[in-house]
């Protein structure tokens, strides 16, 4: 039975020939602490292809925000860092999660680059911090990132 479920898992991941890279990063006790970091290592072997790039977000419904801020600091193969500060809107007007709710949780993914052209192959480092009124953001589960081709 276990090597059924762990055959089809490989089989249902190797179908996504868009993804270049995903990850996603639990969060302890479901508080993201605005002093912990979450960072992905991704290593981008071509650079041909123009990439979106996603956040991935898992939140329960305590989350109390309709929104979320993020402090991005992308850091490069040649170790130069770019920082941009992200909103990412979880909730419509009428307070509806955005994102697909299953089982309490509701799963976000966001794109917040679009076309993306990597100048080099090599190592790319990704730090996503929340930057929220609360230093303990309460329902926040996973955060991830996938990295993908364009097609």
């Amino acid at each position: 039975m276990r090597l059924t479920l762990l055959f089809l898992s490989f089989l249902i991941l190797g179908c996504d020939t868009s993804r270049v890279f995903e990850e996603n990063m639990p969060i302890t006790e479901g508080v993201w602490n605005a002093d912990k970091a979450v960072s992905f290592a991704a290593e981008i072997k071509e650079t041909e292809n123009t990439k979106n790039i996603y956040f991935n977000l898992r939140n329960d419904l305590s989350y109390k925000y309709s929104n979320l801020y993020v402090l991005s600091e992308l850091t490069l193969p040649n170790g130069k860092t770019e920082q941009d500060t992200l909103e990412f809107i979880l909730c419509n007007r009428s307070g509806k999660w955005l994102g697909t709710t299953s089982g309490g949780l509701v799963t976000h993914q966001i794109m917040f680059q679009r076309k993306v052209q990597f100048p080099k192959a090599g190592n790319y480092s990704f730090r996503f911090t929340q930057v929220m009124r609360d230093k303990d953001l309460r329902g926040i589960k996973e955060i991830g990132l996938r990295i993908e081709n364009v097609e």
